[in-house]
């Protein structure tokens, strides 16, 4: 008979661990599942991220790319239909990509697989992706000896990763050989440069008031073409910059004038008058037709500015999203691929495993454990054929989800109890489940809580 051990958050004592033969009811309802190998299984398909949706044509040479910078080619008349006649016309080809933990949480898709010593182990990626299409509402697929490029893109840009495919028949992965060093993202290289510098925000020439004690002063504008479009500027002391009696006396020589606060058009004046150099805070003033001319040039030349902003920043974080480096593999078939490693554990410590939610009374038989600075997510299902397996050197969180997308977790010093415990392969465990307060309902929720482990 197996050994139950329940762990329980009391009060003070956040963990408690005891061997019993007695199983409570929601134990006991879950317990004795026949093994059974995990299919695809969403925990929360209205919070997993729409696929990128394609229309080609199946006539001409294709190419179409991701925001991360994912790249897939597929050549004039290599997709057939059902039959295995060649398709002509529009296309719609459905891409789906998976990168990291709350990717591969929400997709359901199981990330482990048997090693060669018989025990189930996890999955590391460098990047996960789906790919289909259809004609005319009707699936199609790659024609025989003809091929489909994808370049995935890739966040990881180590060399030590396989290829493999999701056989969906035996739901389980095979292995396609190693992949292949990674390659430079030109396209986000491209786009890096293309990227204009930031341009010089545009200064406001003030409005004069009566009581301003102004000067003169020789502009070159070919030197300050900021200049150019402004008629009769004065100048005035910057407020709060101490007051220069040469500046109102007598002509400044060869002035040179540097913009050093945009926002309160504050400028550095250096030059010489007479025999005396010159270093001075001054702002330039206009005053009534001339200034409302220069407030219409200023409106118009800071609308520009603000486009241009506007248009750099999303270059900024159009490169942003792309990765620096992809994978590329050639697909004779439509499915589900994935680069990837086994993930291999300093250590190890593994029990069946249930999760219980006190508030819902409740018991889970799934959840996922968020292990490492990685945050690699494994799945762990007590319907599954392998058992809950984890490196108790690492920094693991358990998490699963409510009907309603209501996150819980186990994490922190509670998994030290569990290290230091007598536990044994075949005993089970009972996670009680704490209250996040997140709720998932896209998957920018799921990032959101997975940013604060």
């Amino acid at each position: 008979m197996k050994k139950t051990i329940l762990l329980s958050l009391v009060l003070l004592a956040f963990f408690s661990c005891t061997k019993t033969t007695k199983k409570t009811t929601a134990e006991t309802n879950s317990l004795n599942v026949k093994a059974v190998a995990q299919g695809i299984d969403q925990p929360l398909p209205n919070a997993k991220k729409e696929p990128y949706r394609f229309t080609i044509n199946a006539d001409e040479d294709n190419e179409v790319m991701t925001e991360t910078g994912s790249k897939i080619t597929i050549p004039k008349g290599s997709l057939v239909d059902a039959n295995g006649k060649t398709v002509s016309g529009k296309v719609e080809l459905e891409f789906e990509e998976f990168h990291d933990a709350s990717d591969i949480i929400l997709s359901g898709i199981p990330m482990n697989i048997t090693t060669e010593d018989g025990e189930m182990g996890s999955f590391e990626s460098a990047g996960m992706f789906n790919i289909s299409a259809t004609h005319e509402g009707n699936e199609v697929r790659i024609g025989n000896n003809k091929t489909v490029e994808v370049e995935m893109a890739s966040f990881r840009e180590e060399a030590d990763f396989n290829f493999y495919e999701f056989d969906k028949k035996e739901m389980k992965w095979a292995d396609k050989g190693a992949a292949g060093a990674p390659v430079v993202n030109e396209d986000k290289v491209l786009l890096e440069k293309s990227i204009a510098p930031e341009p010089t925000k545009p200064f406001e020439i003030k409005k004069a008031t009566s009581s301003d004690l102004v000067f003169e002063l020789a502009v070159d504008k070919k030197r300050n073409p900021e200049f150019s479009s402004f008629d009769n500027v004065m100048w005035k002391m910057a407020e709060g910059s101490k007051s220069n009696s040469e500046l109102f006396a007598t002509t400044i020589k060869n002035p040179e004038l540097q913009c050093i606060d945009n926002d309160k058009s504050i400028f550095r004046l250096t030059g010489r008058a007479d025999d005396k150099a010159i270093d001075a805070k001054v702002q330039p003033v206009l005053f009534g037709k001339n200034w409302k001319k220069a407030q219409t040039a200023f409106r118009a030349k800071l609308t520009n500015y603000n486009a241009k902003v506007e248009e750099i920043k999303e270059q900024r974080r159009q490169a942003d999203k792309m990765a620096s480096v992809r994978r590329g593999m050639e697909l004779s078939n439509f499915g589900t691929y994935n680069f990837d490693k086994l993930y291999h554990l300093k250590k190890k410590k593994q029990f069946n495993a249930l999760f219980f939610i006190p508030v819902l009374k409740k018991v889970f038989k799934k959840g996922w454990l968020i292990q490492g600075k990685e945050k690699i997510a494994i799945p762990y299902s007590r319907s599954g054929h392998y058992k809950f397996t984890y490196d108790p050197s690492a920094t693991n969180t358990v998490i699963t989800f409510d009907g309603d997308g209501n996150l819980y977790e186990f994490k922190g010093t509670d998994f030290h109890q569990i290290t230091n415990s007598e536990i044994s392969a075949e005993d089970e465990f009972t996670f009680r489940m704490r209250e996040t307060g997140y709720k998932v309902t896209t998957e920018g929720d799921l990032k959101a809580y997975l940013a604060t482990l």
